[in-house]
């Protein structure tokens, strides 16, 4: 993770900033350390382990439906079942209001935003929202 990313990542809980507590670093790299939430209410830890910042929600979120719809669709994938016009049975439509449902996010939300594409999934949706 390069410090000058934090510019583009707040806290995925409380959407405050988040401070920068760095370990080990290499260069522009940080290798290890913490994000900690800059918000007295919050103060969520994120760990930063092998240069990739852990910005998730686990206890908070239902992590199994998470879990169960990406089990799915990489097993899809796998397996050579992946559609040219939906994605893993969904059309784009269904899977613009998916996402918008499991983020809690609406169109007005990411309007004029920089989104990052994780490379966890085909890309369909990030060039609709593009």
């Amino acid at each position: 993770m390069k410090q000058a990313s934090l510019k583009y990542v707040v806290c995925p809980k409380c959407y405050s900033s988040l401070k920068l507590f760095a370990e080990i670093v290499e260069g522009e790299e940080i290798l290890e350390g913490k994000l900690i939430c800059s918000n007295p209410q919050c103060t969520k830890i994120y760990q930063i382990t092998k240069g990739v910042a852990e910005l998730t929600l686990f206890g908070y979120v239902d992590e199994r439906k998470i879990v169960d719809s990406f089990g799915f669709e990489w097993g899809a994938h796998l397996k050579g079942r992946v559609e040219k016009n939906t994605v893993f049975g969904r059309t784009l439509e269904d899977d613009l209001n998916y996402f918008l449902e499991a983020t809690q996010l609406s169109p007005q939300d990411i309007t004029g935003k920089l989104i990052l594409d994780a490379g966890c999934g085909s890309a369909k949706l990030t060039k609709l929202l593009a």
